[in-house]
């Protein structure tokens, strides 16, 4: 399959988000939001700017991609609902893209194990593995889960690379887990998923003849919301 001619690619899954623009294949050009917890006030406008600064229409783009998560509940779900509605509107691809997996996609080195770790809120931390036969190729080797810090670092072997915002967190819960690894192995790096990566793996994914259902596309999640949590402590099933 062809490489689309424009590619509109979306990230949400942080605070600080990004749109990027890709004319075949390549990065064209790329915006910084600074979501706070605005997403829906800042994203349409975002790609409307994108858009008119490249004297664009959204006609003309040909495949849309997306951060799928896990990550911020409200980012996910308005970004998700965002490119859903305009590869609906403009009847073209839509493919979603594991937020970890475009975090690794940012490794500038070749990696046989690179655990990429981001924060899950309370004890948690959603984990990902990937194989970088070169940089920016992550092949996922474990597939995106959440679970306790303390049990992943448990789970790491000596030459595994381990980055991402959730890093200082496993070490406080293993201390003896940076004693262990040198400070190449390790690293807090790695803090935002870019819509570069995401474009990047999802025109890959293109190619190969994959896309996403706009009707079925659902933002992971992975766990409850705090809300929802606190919900059914308040509310228990009953009987």
């Amino acid at each position: 399959m062809t490489v689309p001619e424009w590619t509109l690619a979306i990230e949400t899954s942080t605070r600080q988000g990004s749109l990027a623009l890709l004319h075949e294949g390549r990065l064209h050009s790329e915006l910084t939001l600074e979501l706070g917890t605005a997403h829906g006030q800042s994203l349409l406008p975002g790609i409307a700017r994108l858009l008119q600064q490249q004297k664009l229409t959204p006609r003309q783009l040909q495949l849309v991609a997306v951060s799928q998560g896990p990550g911020s509940y409200t980012g996910l779900r308005v970004g998700v609902v965002c490119a859903k509605l305009l590869a609906w509107s403009l009847r073209i691809p839509l493919v979603a893209v594991d937020t970890l997996q475009a975090l690794a996609a940012d490794c500038t080195t070749s990696v046989d194990r690179l655990w990429i770790v981001t924060d899950a809120q309370r004890d948690a931390v959603y984990a990902a593995c990937f194989f970088l036969p070169a940089p920016h190729t992550p092949e996922t080797l474990v597939t995106t889960m959440v679970l306790p810090a303390d049990q992943l670092a448990s789970q790491l072997r000596p030459t595994d690379v381990v980055r991402g915002p959730a890093v200082e967190k496993l070490v406080q819960s293993a201390p003896n887990l940076a004693d262990q690894m040198t400070a190449n192995q390790i690293t807090g790096d790695l803090v935002c998923p870019s819509a570069r990566r995401v474009g990047e793996l999802a025109i890959s994914a293109h190619r190969r003849g994959e896309q996403s259902d706009p009707r079925g596309l659902t933002p992971v999640y992975l766990r409850q919301s705090s809300a929802e949590t606190q919900w059914d402590r308040l509310h228990p099933p009953a009987g």
